[in-house]
């Protein structure tokens, strides 16, 4: 309703203005007179026309504004439509003409505009006007997403235009939000001076993130930046689901090797931490100390970090098409991640970046940076079953958490990862373990 009041409100002040016009209405109207005076006020992105128009002793049922990059624009092309009130700055100003401005134009460009005016007889265009916008002291370029994965992403970059100086620096911006800037990042690629057309790789991104994108270019007067390139990196993860009990596994593959991204939770028997035998098969719950599996199950460490084996279970569990990793097979993986060669086989490693394969972030010894997990294998530290010297198993909070291998250290002993988060540092040592421990599992994929 409001609507169609304004359509009547608009068509009665035209009808006015023709009024106006002709003094008095035709009875043997004629198509309207429309003539474009002057283009005053032009900038980078707008320009004002000075028109006036005739009614041609008929009742005006439109009249505007129509510009183009082309000679001899329609109301086909841009068209800014006549309102009969006038733009602020201009109420005093051309007082017996029709003054209308042109909005979001692009700067350095020649356009070309006509008025146009419309009665019962037809519509009418007055002469033409030719104008070029001012050019921009501002770079101008631009940039085009190539591709992305999940860590890295490549774009390409054109500096078209310097702005009239030299071109100091461009480069690439990316951040979490649509506002950054050469200020605001959480990385910044500076890829040289000048103009030209620039391919660039951002590495170091992290999957399942939604990123934004900007390139910038800057000269003596300023920094332009592009429009704003959102994109979403897409997880690392496969997914395996163990039949036999219909735990889904997210799964990551490291070098040549498939590993598990999660602790197995395989439960087909639970007992308690005081229970154990280094030569039959014993899976346990932190915290829990009874024989209920499906009440071991809704116990908040089955949920958030799965069982613990003793080796003998930890060498049965695994599910078909994969198996319990030799220490060849976590020494194959730690290279791959970095590690040194020459700390292969030591118990101390200091060239392998754990806190990258940590995911810890309930345990209340260390604040996680924001490279935590890049590595995406989500170790955690949330205890073992341990056996104390008189041989009574319990569970341990602290001094760290243990993984399997499936290697032999000597006849008491297998070698295991023992992986500590503690005093705000992360170590994962590589020493060994008796039998009847209970500690993680990790699968890896048969090959």
């Amino acid at each position: 309703m409001k609507r169609k009041l304004n359509y009547l409100l608009f068509g009665l002040l035209l009808s006015l203005i023709g009024t106006v016009q002709s003094c008095d209405k035709s009875d043997d109207p004629t198509i309207p007179t429309v003539v474009a005076k002057d283009v005053i006020d032009i900038k980078e992105t707008s320009a004002t026309l000075v028109f006036n128009f005739e009614s041609g002793g008929g009742e005006i049922i439109d009249c505007g504004v129509c510009y183009g990059k082309n000679p001899d624009p329609t109301v086909k092309d841009s068209v800014v439509i006549y309102d009969y009130f006038r733009p602020d700055g201009y109420e005093n100003l051309y007082e017996n003409d029709h003054v209308m401005i042109m909005n979001k134009l692009e700067d350095g460009v020649k356009y070309y505009v006509r008025a146009y005016a419309k009665n019962e007889v037809g519509l009418a265009y007055g002469n033409q006007v030719e104008f070029t916008t001012i050019a921009s002291k501002l770079p101008k370029l631009a940039a085009e997403l190539l591709e992305y994965d999940s860590r890295t992403a490549t774009c390409k970059v054109n500096v078209t235009y310097d702005g009239g100086c030299n071109i100091t620096e461009h480069g690439v911006v990316i951040g979490k939000d649509r506002f950054v800037d050469t200020k605001k990042y959480l990385q910044k690629e500076v890829m040289g001076e000048g103009k030209g057309e620039f391919t660039i790789t951002l590495n170091g991104l992290r999957w399942e993130t939604d990123y934004h994108l900007k390139a910038y270019a800057i000269n003596e007067n300023g920094t332009t930046y592009t429009e704003d390139v959102e994109f979403t990196t897409p997880t690392i993860y496969g997914s395996f689901t163990d039949e036999r009990d219909g735990n889904v596994y997210r799964t990551l593959k490291i070098g040549s090797q498939t590993w598990m991204a999660d602790n197995l939770k395989y439960l087909p028997k639970v007992y308690s931490a005081k229970e154990g035998n280094p030569l039959q098969a014993y899976t346990y719950v932190i915290d829990y100390n009874g024989t209920d599996v499906a009440a071991a199950k809704e116990n908040w460490y089955y949920k958030n970090a799965g069982v613990l084996y003793n080796l003998v279970a930890a060498q049965l569990s695994c599910p078909e098409g994969w198996h319990l990793p030799t220490d060849e097979e976590w020494i194959e993986m730690e290279l791959a991640l970095g590690m040194d060669k020459s700390e292969a086989e030591l118990s101390s490693r200091t060239t392998l970046d754990v806190v990258k394969m940590t995911d810890n972030r309930d345990n209340m010894w260390l604040d996680m940076p924001n490279d935590a997990n890049e590595y995406g294998l989500s170790m955690i530290d949330y205890g073992k079953r341990a056996v104390s010297e008189s041989g009574v198993g319990h569970f341990l909070h602290i001094w760290g958490s243990g993984y399997w291998t499936n290697t032999q250290n000597n006849s008491s002993n297998y070698i295991i990862r023992d992986f500590d988060i503690s005093n705000r540092s992360v170590n994962m040592k590589r020493l060994s373990s008796s039998k009847e421990y209970g500690l993680f599992v990790r699968c890896v994929k048969d090959e």
